[in-house]
């Protein structure tokens, strides 16, 4: 049996960026993360969605996320209307029902929907911006060095923040970065502290797409307490927010609601795989150039087809010493795969941060093969979150482009994921390297 010896400590050494003169990076850094989030916020200023006029407007999507997935999905909870109904887009200033979601993001977001939207919407915005701090330490805080640390999440969080995924999530107001957050709370602590990392799964039960392939790949690197516990824990919650639904539908009407929602969502032409410039999973490269439009079950079928091969990293992982920090191997294993083998948009990719960081700075557990295979995961990883050129203003911006270039450019975020994943699943069968300083 091969042990690795993981010493965080040897990874400390004084060669970092801005060195010289650390205060002066830092303050660099900080001006350029504050004008990125003012350049999201500016830009959700202009292209705002006005709430009342209630019509998709593909040039005005500012808070759109916001409006249509958060804020008025609670308000409709607190109300005593189903937010996955037709009741709730005929009362309610939003495009279309809430999709298939666990009731306990009503209960989450019910506190912002007692608020004014315009109030609630710059709270939210904070919220998520803190959020992305979070997901940025997480990339970095196993760093020993102190110095080092404050450098490295600084450039991290610039990283993030200026992404496409981090400008996206800020711009439209979306729940990403809480699921993010989530998953990486439930994977960095399932050993250490179950009980939190049952949260963390909790937490992503409000989106399926992150929940379900999380809880199979905890079970798959023997983390069954908090895989069990947060099964449990959402469950409950989501029985309790039902409840309040059930005090003015029945369990049918709700149902039929739920279906309703989760239809109007698939066959909505904007989500089809052809259609989309923002899908970054496997099947959605298969399905947009056989122009095909898979359902739900589709979905989780290929997704049960792709997770034996991460399983089986994981398997792997148990015969090597393994840190579980969220830029460790295992984690990041599992975060990489949960967005290639389901249904998962750009925004998603704030996900793929921390192992970005952790293969880049050299996390004792990633050290497995050369460092250029490391390297040209990361860069894929980065690749994905960054990937600009497929976003719909750039593509708009370069004229008129044929049906197949325009599907070749879409198609670059899950051709990277891809390989980025299947990358991440060799990874642990490769020699193990030795640990160096940070660069």
């Amino acid at each position: 049996m091969e042990m690795d010896e993981l010493d965080v400590a040897s990874i400390s050494g004084n060669e970092n960026p801005g060195s010289a003169s650390p205060v002066g990076l830092w303050s660099l850094l900080a001006v350029l993360i504050v004008a990125a989030i003012s350049l999201s916020a500016a830009r959700s200023i202009w292209r705002y969605d006005a709430p009342e006029i209630a019509e998709f407007d593909r040039s005005r999507q500012g808070q759109f996320d916001f409006h249509n997935g958060v804020y008025f999905p609670a308000r409709a909870f607190i109300d005593g209307v189903s937010p996955y109904g037709d009741s709730f887009s005929q009362q309610y200033p939003v495009t279309r029902p809430l999709p298939l979601m666990s009731p306990l993001l009503l209960v989450l977001h019910a506190p912002l929907a007692m608020l004014p939207v315009r109030a609630a919407e710059c709270l939210y915005f904070t919220f998520n911006v803190g959020l992305l701090m979070v997901i940025a330490w997480l990339g970095v805080h196993w760093l020993a060095n102190a110095q080092q640390r404050i450098t490295w999440f600084l450039i991290a969080l610039l990283l993030i923040t200026a992404s496409r995924a981090g400008h996206t999530t800020l711009f439209t107001g979306y729940l990403t970065p809480l699921m993010v957050v989530g998953t990486l709370l439930a994977v960095s602590f399932s050993k250490s502290n179950p009980w939190l990392a049952a949260m963390g799964v909790a937490l992503t039960s409000c989106k399926p797409t992150y929940a379900i392939p999380l809880f199979l790949l905890l079970l798959a690197r023997g983390d069954g307490r908090a895989a069990w516990r947060g099964l449990g824990m959402s469950i409950v919650c989501a029985v309790v927010a039902v409840g309040r639904l059930l005090l003015v539908a029945t369990p049918t009407q709700l149902w039929a609601d739920i279906q309703h929602g989760q239809s109007a969502h698939m066959s909505d032409s904007y989500e089809l795989p052809i259609n989309t410039w923002t899908r970054i999973d496997s099947l959605a490269l298969v399905a947009k150039w056989a122009q095909w439009a898979p359902g739900e079950v589709t979905h989780l079928v290929v997704m049960t087809l792709l997770l034996p091969l991460p399983a089986l990293a994981l398997w792997r992982v148990q015969f090597i010493r393994d840190s579980q920090y969220a830029a460790g191997l295992s984690s990041g294993l599992i975060a990489v795969s949960i967005l290639s083998t389901l249904y998962h948009h750009v925004y998603d990719a704030l996900l793929l941060f921390p192992i970005a960081c952790g293969l880049w700075l050299g996390e004792p557990s990633t050290l497995r093969g050369t460092r250029t295979i490391r390297m040209i995961v990361a860069a894929l990883l980065l690749m994905v979150a960054w990937n600009y050129p497929s976003s719909e203003l750039f593509i708009k911006s370069g004229g008129t482009l044929s049906e197949e270039t325009r599907r070749m450019i879409t198609s670059t975020g899950p051709v990277a994921l891809t390989a980025a994943w299947l990358g991440m699943c060799a990874l642990p069968w490769l020699s193990r390297q030795n640990a160096r300083h940070v660069t």
